[in-house]
This record gives structure tokens, sequence and C-alpha cells, in this order.
């Protein structure tokens, strides 16, 4: 997939938005993430490249979408949702208010192939999901406010863990709300055996100064994605995207607290976008800043070397 072309749709289609943050920067395989304002009035649409999930964050107005001789009427509010498959032409949308935070998700055609391998699903395309508005469903409104929350707040393992999230809400789209045909579910597998897992574990930590994705852990494993999410999860008792997380922790530590490397070089090796998202990240794991965890193992280390000189002195003068 060709990542500018993942994130053109939002930008031809919101000329008038206001831009608050957005994915475009981020390693994301096979999503598009994006934080916007809107103003009052017309949007006039370009053809869909990709499919678009929207959900209102903070704001609430009457909005109506027109399509060929037809339209939908929303009143929304905070955790609106809306789907626009690929290949749904809108001729207009209108809003009768500003709506200060919108968060736009885009899929494309590729995330949904990967699922013709994978839950049972026939042969998934983003073209067959039904074009909907204001939707209830809280298992999209929880992935897509898990995917702000890595939008906003950066963590080291926001890269598989929004892969991951891609997947399951493609995974959750087709089975749900599309027209295609269902195969019945194929059986629960059990977790990695121990030569897959310790292959897995070995490259991790190979890379650990690298981009990883979920694709390059189920090559290792030869297993597909989602498979081998789940298979990760059963033998470990976490996620990939938490396991790596606490492997970069564990490094961060250990290059503050025994060597004088910049924090800024070590927030880059740990693979954050940048210092700041990452000494955000440190704090929540915990429950210092970098630099405060840097000065405290140095003063602890100088304790301790102190204390064994002077144990030393005392031995000699026995």
């Amino acid at each position: 997939m060709d990542a500018p072309s993942l994130h053109e749709l939002g930008a031809r289609k919101f000329r008038q938005g206001g831009l608050l943050a957005d994915s475009h920067d981020r390693p994301w395989q096979n999503l598009c993430a994006e934080l916007r304002s809107h103003t009052q009035g017309e949007i006039l649409p370009p053809p869909p490249t990709q499919l678009e999930v929207t959900m209102i964050v903070k704001g609430s107005a009457s909005v109506v979408r027109r399509r060929t001789e037809s339209w939908q009427q929303t009143v929304a509010r905070d955790r609106t949702l809306w789907f626009c498959p690929i290949g749904v032409q809108e001729e207009e949308i209108d809003l009768s208010a500003d709506i200060p935070e919108v968060l736009h998700i885009y899929l494309p055609r590729d995330q949904f192939a990967m699922l013709s391998e994978v839950d049972g699903l026939a042969t998934a395309s983003p073209m067959q999901i039904a074009y909907l508005a204001g939707v209830e469903d809280e298992l999209v409104r929880q992935i897509c406010f898990r995917i702000l929350q890595e939008l906003i707040d950066e963590t080291a393992g926001g890269q598989m863990l929004v892969e991951s999230l891609a997947g399951s809400l493609a995974a959750h789209l087709a089975a749900s709300y599309s027209s295609a045909s269902h195969r019945p579910p194929r059986p629960e597998r059990a977790g990695l055996d121990a030569r897959r897992l310790n292959r897995v574990v070995e490259f991790m930590h190979a890379h650990i100064a690298t981009r990883i994705s979920v694709r390059d852990l189920a090559d290792v494993a030869c297993l597909s994605r989602h498979h081998f999410s789940r298979a990760f999860q059963a033998a470990t008792g976490l996620p990939p995207h938490r396991y790596i997380s606490e492997l970069r922790l564990d490094l961060a530590c250990q290059m503050l607290g025994e060597t004088d490397t910049p924090i800024s070089q070590i927030s880059e090796v740990c693979q954050f976008s940048s210092q700041a998202a990452f000494s955000r990240a440190f704090l929540r794991g915990t429950g210092t800043t970098p630099s405060e965890y840097r000065r405290t193992r140095k003063t602890a280390d100088q304790s301790r070397t102190i204390y064994l000189m002077g144990m030393k002195k005392d031995e000699a003068r026995r």
C-alpha cells in the first residue's frame, strides 16, 4: 500500500476542515486516522478511495448526507458513528453547526483482502459494507477511542496495537455490516508452540531498535497476522504490542541508567516519533520521567560505589 494515497482522502474531502492531529508521520500500515474540526455548512466529498469510519469525539449538530436519490439525517452528538464504503459517491454533507472534534479512520482495500484467510469470512470487500449513519456499535466506538488515544499519546508498541485494531475493525465490519456471504467460523487454534515463540521473541530482541510490524512477527512465526496475534497472546498472556512495549521500556531503563546517551536518542531507539511522546510513555510505565530516573539511578550507583569502597577499606584495616 502506497502510504501517501492512504492519507489523500481526508485532505481532498475536508478542504475546509481543521486538522488537529493525524497519523501521517506514523508507520501504521493499512490504516490512517485524522482528528479534525468541522465548520457549519456543506462538504462536497470526492469519490471515496478507502472505507471511512467517522465518529464525533466532541460536539453536536444535525448532519445530512445525500447520495443519488436518497439522504440520511442524523441528530449527532458525542460518539455518533457513520460508515462510508468505497464506491458510494456522496453528493454532499451538510452540518447545521460547528463540530470541534471528529475522528476519521480510513481503511484501504488491502486490509479487507487479508480477511479471506482468517476468521471464517468469505472474501471481504470494503465496497460491500453498508452505508450507514447513527450506528449504535460499542465495539466500533471502543476501537475508535483506542486508536484516538494512540494518535494523541503515542506508546512504544503503538504500531502493532493500531495494526491489530485495524484488522479487528475490518473483520467486525465485514462480519456485521457486509452483504457478502459468510462461512462457518473456524475453530479457535492454540497458542504458539515453544519453537515459534522463541523465534519470535529472538526476532523482537534483535530488532528492538527498528520498526516492527505485526506482519513482520507473523512472517517469522509462519502464520497469518490475525492468527498470530491471538496465538501470541495465548502463549504469553500479552498481546504483541504490549510485549514489545515492555521490552522497549526495559531497554530505555537500561540506557538511562548505564549510559550517557541523550534522552532524545533513546526515544528514537525505542521507536517514538518525538522525545515528548517518549517521556509521557515512560512516565506512565515507571511513575517517573526519564531525566528523574537517570538522576535517581546515578545517585544510587554513586552511593553503592561509596559503600563498597568503605567496605574494602574496613577489610584492609582488619
